[in-house]
């Protein structure tokens, strides 16, 4: 009965006002007392992640419209949009990364199983292309 909810939270300004207090306070900590690299930039105030490649990243968002699917669905068709995108530009890129929140996604994407969608299929076969050109 509940699938199609998503769980919130309701959190009073003190709460959010304490956790951004202890989330500095530990950052502080764990980067004045040598517990994170130098090396790592992601998630850091003041850092960044392209001081760390090679060249300016293009970072690109795909969200997609389903209508009456499921997020599974809409998850699938937006890494379906990100991968096609992707072969119309393989002159801009050496390499891609695509990130996704949907585990579930992922792996049918990835699985040996038969795919019931066709936004699956066609996952698997850009996969497939980008993956013969090096770019993954």
């Amino acid at each position: 009965m509940f699938q199609n909810y998503r769980p919130i939270m309701l959190t009073s300004i003190a709460d959010k006002a304490m956790e951004k207090i202890v989330v500095r306070r530990l950052n502080y900590y764990m980067e004045t007392n040598g517990f994170i690299a130098k090396e790592q930039a992601g998630l850091r105030s003041s850092k960044s992640i392209n001081q760390h490649l090679p060249s300016e990243p293009m970072i690109c968002s795909f969200y997609v419209p389903v209508g009456r699917g499921t997020a599974f669905d809409a998850e699938v068709a937006a890494i379906r949009t990100a991968l096609s995108q992707l072969q119309c530009h393989l002159e801009k890129f050496t390499r891609a990364v695509i990130l996704c929140d949907s585990r579930a996604a992922l792996l049918a994407i990835v699985s040996d199983n038969n795919p019931k969608i066709q936004d699956i299929l066609d996952c698997r076969y850009h996969l497939e292309n980008l993956a013969s050109l090096e770019k993954l």
